[in-house]
């Protein structure tokens, strides 16, 4: 992410017993509407379970579990943690074991995602110039063999729960990598030839580039990089902006996506895979402004639809963060818990809405049994979380209590009382 700081954690978030809608209290009949398409062969969401600034001391880690239960609940199919080499490998040969482990099984268990994706950082101390000074972490390392032993015993380790593996974070951006593009094809080589002979069905992400940045990637061309990765990784921020503007620089901008594909194609690359491994809208990010409640949820829902119509090699969509951190507002969840509109949008995109057929009008003051899920079209949509004293499943009798309302924003609701919620 542009400037943000090394060392984020996930804070701890709750639940909320609202409900989200989506406009003005007037019903709306007619034919079914449907959310919950066939989004396993578009593109996988996916939320971040970050924990930078995390140490072996702190486990087992509250944070970081719920942040891992936010994925669950979020129902993201990729979750994303970091590795700190500085962190696995404190000396050279000895591994912090218990602390990879205590990640991984986490994750696997709580975040419960069909897929792991692991960020590999940070180089060892021991193994960076003796000059490096406290910039160690963000140097190239100068034993390349010590890096690919350390990472033969990481893959080996957690194939069975791993598969896919990233290859540093943002190396196009000095706040990461004080290396030149050829030290970081050199990494990446290096990685990939590490990781397959570990594990040959793995999968390597490499580039893991900031914003939309084609002159980077087309760089990394240049110098050879294309057999050293399986997956494009990107990072097409373009906060505060609305992801359908463009403008200049253009890599601050989504569309031009469209750009690093055309430098992909241009070296034979269009039918490689394309993830965007973290993107986000801050509200109120503390460098470049930020957007409303409002804007984060329809921007999310634009982004991921113009990848979904416009760029079929895009197949995963990981949110940077389910919670805010220390430099902006970019969660989907309140620091009280509460869940803003982007949870909604991001759970029904993730395949969790649900089919409609039948449908009555919300009456003020009566509260109304309704399942998880969320429904959504162009013009309506209706945010739900799950009944806490129902537990049976639903049935088309069931169904009756739901409507759609439409709207030109999104708003939340209590279906209780049919007023706008205020927190």
């Amino acid at each position: 992410m542009w400037y943000r700081k090394y060392g984020l954690g996930i804070l701890l978030a709750g639940t909320m017993v609202a409900i989200a809608l989506a406009g003005a209290l007037r019903p709306v009949y007619g034919s079914s509407l449907n959310v919950a398409q066939d989004n396993k062969a578009r593109m996988d969401l996916g939320i971040g379970t970050w924990f930078g600034n995390w140490y072996p001391s702190k486990i087992p880690d509250v944070t970081f579990e719920m942040g891992c239960d936010h994925a669950a609940e979020l129902s993201a199919r990729v979750a994303r943690v970091a590795f700190r080499w500085d962190v696995v490998e404190p000396s050279k040969g000895t591994f912090r074991w218990d602390v990879m482990d205590y990640i991984v099984g986490t994750v696997a268990s709580r975040a419960n995602p069909e897929k792991i994706l692991v960020v590999l950082e940070n180089t060892a101390p021991w193994a960076a110039p003796p000059d490096s000074g406290e910039d160690f972490w963000r140097t190239p390392p100068t034993d390349i063999q010590g890096y690919k032993d350390y990472l033969m015993a990481v893959v080996s380790r957690y194939k069975d729960r791993v598969g896919y593996w990233e290859i540093w974070n943002e190396p196009n951006l000095n706040t990461y990598w004080l290396g030149t593009t050829q030290d970081y094809v050199t990494l990446l080589q290096a990685s990939y030839q590490a990781i397959k002979t570990a594990s040959p069905s793995a999968k390597v992400l490499g580039g893991v580039v900031s914003g939309a940045d084609y002159q980077y990637v087309t760089v990394l061309y240049n110098l050879g990089a294309r057999p050293y990765f399986d997956i494009l990784s990107l990072h097409p921020y373009s906060n505060p902006y609305d992801p359908r503007l463009t403008g200049t620089p253009e890599k601050e901008f989504y569309p031009t996506v469209g750009k690093v594909l055309g430098v992909m194609a241009a070296n034979g690359d269009q039918e490689k895979d394309v993830w965007f491994t973290e993107l986000a809208w801050a509200m109120n990010w503390s460098h470049w402004g930020g957007v409303t409640e409002e804007q984060q949820a329809e921007y999310m829902k634009a982004s991921y639809d113009m990848a979904s119509a416009n760029w079929p090699q895009v197949k995963a969509y990981v949110w940077f963060s389910p919670v805010d951190t220390s430099d902006g507002n970019w969660g989907v969840y309140n620091s009280n818990g509460s869940k803003r509109s982007s949870f909604f949008i991001f759970r029904g995109l993730a395949g969790s809405g649900l089919t409609v057929s039948r449908r009555t009008p919300i009456i003020p003051g009566v509260s109304h049994d309704m399942p998880a899920g969320m429904i959504s079209s162009t013009s309506y949509a209706i945010h739900v979380i799950a009944s806490k004293t129902r537990t049976t499943a639903w049935t088309d009798i069931a169904l009756l209590s739901w409507a759609i309302y439409p709207s030109d924003q999104i708003g939340t609701w209590r279906f209780s009382t049919g007023e706008r919620e205020t927190t």
